[in-house]
């Protein structure tokens, strides 16, 4: 309740403020409306300010923006729009380097670096954000290392390698796409095919 309150009386203020101010003020107060179950509300606030900002061309602001968006829309059932805001946070996130968006907010941004990964977009970014994330990466690389589009089988396995993921590797040298098993081999090597040959033959 005091929150909501601070909210509003900083949103009073921002009005009489540039058009910006007033929506950095909006993109800002956006999640406190979300987190009480004011959702459409502060959908429309987060909506209102990326006009706004996408105008002015402030890139990381409109990244950001994109991305509570994209979470919120998922949240909502709404996985078209959600896309299309994921998309949006990464063309503005790769070029500016906006690694700690990601690193700090690993709830918030994976389910992005997943459209990333099945779309194919910004791969050195993405695998850059995967390897500092580290193990928090795992759950949606192993579920994209089933994927039905063996492109996207195949985009997972340098990520894969980079978070140390030989088991999911060794399942993929046995992957009905010849061109994903070449793949885990050109990029790690003989060695994983190798240990993979030896373990099947203690089985």
């Amino acid at each position: 309740e005091e929150a909501r309150k601070l909210v509003d009386r900083a949103l009073e203020i921002a009005k009489g403020q540039s058009e910006f101010v007033y929506a950095v003020c909006l993109q800002a107060s956006a999640p406190v409306y979300i987190r009480m179950g004011e959702i459409k509300e502060g959908t429309v606030m987060l909506e209102q300010a990326l006009e706004v900002l996408e105008r002015a061309g402030a890139k990381y602001s409109i990244c950001v923006t994109c991305a509570v968006l994209a979470m919120v829309y998922r949240q909502g059932g709404e996985p078209a729009a959600a896309e299309k805001m994921a998309v949006r946070c990464l063309e503005l996130a790769a070029p500016e380097n906006c690694l700690q968006l990601f690193i700090s907010n690993p709830d918030m941004m994976l389910p992005i670096v997943k459209i990333g990964l099945i779309q194919g977009l910004e791969a050195e970014f993405i695998q850059e954000v995967i390897r500092r994330l580290g193990v928090k990466a795992t759950e949606i690389l192993v579920e994209l290392s089933k994927h039905a589009d063996p492109e996207v089988r195949r985009q997972v396995i340098a990520p894969l390698a980079l978070i140390g993921e030989d088991a999911v590797l060794r399942k993929l040298l046995k992957d009905p796409d010849e061109l994903v098993r070449d793949h885990v081999v050109a990029t790690v090597g003989s060695k994983l095919s190798e240990k993979h040959q030896s373990t099947g033959r203690m089985e």
